[in-house]
């Protein structure tokens, strides 16, 4: 854990952390964190307050739609480089990463969905291990 969430874990800020843990809700989930750089956070209050972003380049796709629903093929190969990440999440967990390796491989098929695919190819695991650097609780930096 890191030095800033080893310091609210003492304030008790993340005292969820130690029950979520113990009934086994954490192995349930990818934690998701990062810490932004100060100029980041200027322009994030700014648009909080004003509603207007400067130079926003966000973009919201849309979706493919299927019929019905799509039962996607498991490709091993593919799948077993999110391995790694798998363990490393586990360790958050005392888990042995199952159920981590699985909710990586929907994050894939997600991505294969957004780029309106309907099988997931390399890029949508070169994706995923690339989000998996602020995959964490140590508030990596953006």
């Amino acid at each position: 854990m890191s030095a800033r969430a080893e310091l609210y874990a003492e304030q008790e800020r993340y005292s969820f952390y130690s029950d979520f843990k113990r009934y086994g809700f954490l192995s349930r989930l990818i934690p998701f964190t990062y810490e932004y750089p100060i100029d980041r956070l200027d322009k994030i209050f700014h648009y909080v307050m004003s509603g207007k972003a400067e130079d926003s380049n966000v973009f919201i796709p849309k979706i493919r739609q299927f019929k019905k629903e799509k039962q996607y093929e498991l490709n091993e190969q593919l799948f077993s480089r999110l391995q790694r990440v798998s363990i490393e999440l586990a360790q958050y967990s005392d888990s042995y990463g199952i159920r981590v390796q699985k909710n990586l491989q929907k994050l894939c098929y997600a991505n294969a969905l957004l780029n309106n695919r309907d099988y997931v190819a390399s890029e949508d695991i070169d994706k995923i291990l690339y989000l998996s650097r602020w995959m964490n609780f140590d508030f990596n930096p953006l």
